[in-house]
């Protein structure tokens, strides 16, 4: 997924309808909330039932099934797992709960992985980079700094 300036850039068609990458709980849960959200305002509009046990169910979930698919394969990716574990969820009440602890609960790669790069800029890995940059030893120091044993007047240089 694209970054500018620190910040992940939504594409909305990839993030509905992908397979590929990987995702952070953030939009997850984002997407599971807007989800919840559209079946309780089509179920007040169509008088549909809830619990969907009425034919009026079969358009919503056939509309959002393929998008619900796509966005809960990335965050498998993210967890480093195939998007197939998605159909966990068609073992009845274990395979809900199980998905809803991987995918809800266990926080994801850190770092890439083989499905892509990590979806969050990890505070650490900036802080590794700052505190320690690659090819730079900690006895290395400025080429006019002077040695331990030496002393320096107000000016900075060497007596």
């Amino acid at each position: 997924m694209p970054y500018k300036n620190g910040r992940i850039l939504m594409n909305w068609i990839w993030f509905l309808f992908s397979f590929k990458g990987r995702i952070n709980r953030k939009p997850f849960f984002m997407y599971q909330i807007s989800l919840v959200l559209l079946w309780t305002f089509y179920c007040l509009l169509l008088h549909a039932d809830f619990f969907m046990k009425d034919e009026k169910s079969i358009p919503f979930v056939l509309i959002t099934s393929w998008p619900t698919f796509a966005v809960q394969a990335k965050r498998w990716h993210d967890r480093d797992k195939s998007g197939w574990w998605l159909l966990i969820n068609f073992i009845p009440l274990v395979g809900a709960i199980w998905s809803l602890i991987e995918t809800c609960f266990i926080e994801g790669t850190r770092g890439e992985n083989r499905f892509g790069k990590d979806p969050l800029k990890r505070i650490d890995e900036v802080v590794k980079w700052v505190v320690k940059p690659k090819n730079v030893s900690i006895t290395d120091r400025p080429m006019n700094a002077p040695s331990a044993g030496e002393n320096q007047d107000d000016r900075g240089k060497s007596i």
